[in-house]
């Protein structure tokens, strides 16, 4: 780290009062800026050797920040910094487990719904028929989480409220106390092959793309739902509009699509038994005072010549 003082740029909505949070804390050795658009951002970066904000924003000005050693990104998923035409020299942090729990809000509103019809029947008061038909219950159901990482371990223990049975799919982490049985990529089929639901928390990489797909999709139980609240690209979507359509699949929830906003000719307006959410499962870019806490909490530990928390690895992508 430099001898000099620390220099932070926030770039990202509401930055001014990122700014305001953050100075009232009066963090040893740091100057603060803020902009809210790439202008000033241009005009403020040359000195800096902090950044944190959205990595959308963060990608335009990489290129203008000479003296940059680190990047904290207010969201967990980092892929406009992961591309390979940016630069690598730097320590990428992200939020870590910060939407874990919005993330598995999400996910059990839309399992709640299924197990208990609620969009059935609220179809069928619209059409003024009395419904009496009888529910289920997530209790010992099967769910499958694709990716256990900060997220899908709150997924898992959610789902151990509800008891649910769960079993999870990693590419090495094993150490989640809700999940009852781990499997790993080349045991996919077999994962899938008995769930209830399968809900998938993959980050967008070059070995999760395509990874749900048209043999995956025959693999699953006809009365298997999908949700995802990962990254479209890993789903071949074609694949998937066409089990639905079939009646090969129950249904799906999607968060996330490959191509946002989806475009109005995408078979996924007029698939059925599918409902998108137009990657709203998480908080939207507004002010979030955890974010302030956990860079605060970061800053100590980069200027004492600590580890950080939450380093994404450039190599695997998250």
């Amino acid at each position: 780290m430099d001898r000099q003082s620390n220099r932070l740029l926030i770039f990202t909505e509401q930055a001014q009062r990122y700014l305001e949070a953050l100075r009232l804390l009066n963090l040893p050795n740091l100057e603060l800026y803020a902009a809210e658009d790439l202008k000033k951002a241009q005009e403020l970066c040359g000195e800096c050797n902090i950044l944190m904000g959205d990595p959308h924003w963060l990608r335009a000005i990489l290129a203008d920040v000479p003296r940059l050693r680190w990047v904290q990104s207010n969201y967990a998923g980092v892929a406009p910094l992961l591309d390979a035409a940016c630069r690598q020299d730097y320590l990428l942090t992200n939020v870590g487990p910060l939407y874990g729990p919005a993330l598995s809000e999400y996910v059990f509103c839309y399992l709640l719904m299924h197990e208990r019809r609620a969009w059935l029947r609220y179809q069928a008061q619209l059409q003024g028929c009395w419904d009496n038909s009888y529910t289920e219950t997530l209790r010992g159901k099967l769910i499958g989480i694709l990716g256990v990482g900060n997220h899908g371990s709150k997924i898992a223990e959610t789902a151990k409220y509800f008891g649910m049975r769960t079993k999870g799919l990693t590419r090495s982490s094993t150490d989640c106390p809700f999940i009852d049985a781990y499997y790993h990529r080349d045991q996919l089929l077999e994962f899938v092959s008995d769930v209830d639901y399968l809900v998938c928390v993959l980050p967008d990489t070059t070995l999760t793309r395509n990874m749900i797909n048209h043999t995956v999709l025959e693999s699953l139980p006809q009365r298997a739902v999908l949700v995802n609240v990962g990254r479209g690209s890993v789903i071949d979507e074609l694949a998937l509009a066409s089990a639905l359509q079939d009646g090969r699949i129950a249904g799906a929830v999607l968060d996330v699509v490959r191509e946002e906003p989806l475009p109005a000719n995408h078979p996924f307006w007029h698939t059925p038994n599918l409902i998108l959410t137009c990657h709203t499962a998480a908080p939207g870019p507004g002010y979030n005072p955890e974010i302030v806490d956990l860079f605060a909490d970061n800053y100590q530990r980069y200027a004492g010549g600590m580890p950080l928390r939450y380093v994404v690895g450039w190599a695997r992508g998250y």
